[in-house]
């Protein structure tokens, strides 16, 4: 995009490459016995070189040009595609676990309890003994039935319960949302869950 300022001194550069050119020439047809010839060619030659340097700089600086990324320079389409929304955060959120659980699709956890504040949100232990909590809609039971304390139960999707510090005012970027939380980054890669009651403008949409 070429700005008011880049105008004004392409203008300019032109300008002074008009005269130059103009007085090249009255140079080449001006006898060199006419008055003030001499001095003029100087002033000419000098002019000419200053010209010549600040042109060829525009030209170099204007050669570098600079363009908004492409889309799928910032993002592939499937990372695009997974952005649900953007939100503000307007509550500041502490990471409270530092020790996630991750599980992968068929891993069998320990249900223990299920969350008084976030109803659906089970704590797991899994295999290797990392604890954390998950949401129910990715267990599957390995028997019928609602979930009890106490069973097992298998995941049915990839999930990490790595949550997420954020400060008020901060804008974040909505990959997931599951049963009030949500999972966010942050712009700079990290990603984590996040309560969907510290954002504006989702509570109400994802609930």
């Amino acid at each position: 995009m070429v700005t008011k300022r880049d105008s004004f001194v392409r203008g300019i550069v032109v300008g002074c490459l008009v005269m130059v050119a103009a007085g090249a020439m009255y140079w080449m047809f001006t006898p060199a016995a006419h008055p003030g010839a001499g001095a003029f060619r100087r002033w000419l030659v000098v002019v000419q070189g200053v010209v010549g340097i600040v042109g060829a700089l525009w030209l170099l600086h204007g050669s570098r040009t600079v363009t908004a990324p492409a889309l799928s320079a910032v993002a592939s389409p499937a990372a695009v595609d997974a952005i649900l929304d953007t939100a503000t955060v307007v509550r500041d959120y502490q990471v409270r676990y530092k020790q996630p659980i991750r599980l992968h699709v068929g891993d069998e956890v320990h249900l223990a309890r299920e969350d008084d504040t976030y109803p659906g949100w089970w704590w797991c232990t899994g295999g290797d003994g990392e604890c954390g909590w998950v949401p129910a809609d990715r267990l599957a039971p390995n028997v019928s039935g609602p979930f009890t304390p106490g069973e097992h139960a298998r995941a049915q999707d990839d999930y990490d319960s790595t949550e997420l510090a954020v400060e008020r005012g901060q804008v974040v970027l909505i990959r997931e949302k599951d049963l009030n939380w949500l999972l966010v980054g942050n712009g700079t890669g990290a990603e984590g869950w996040i309560p969907a009651s510290h954002v504006n403008r989702v509570r109400d949409r994802f609930n």
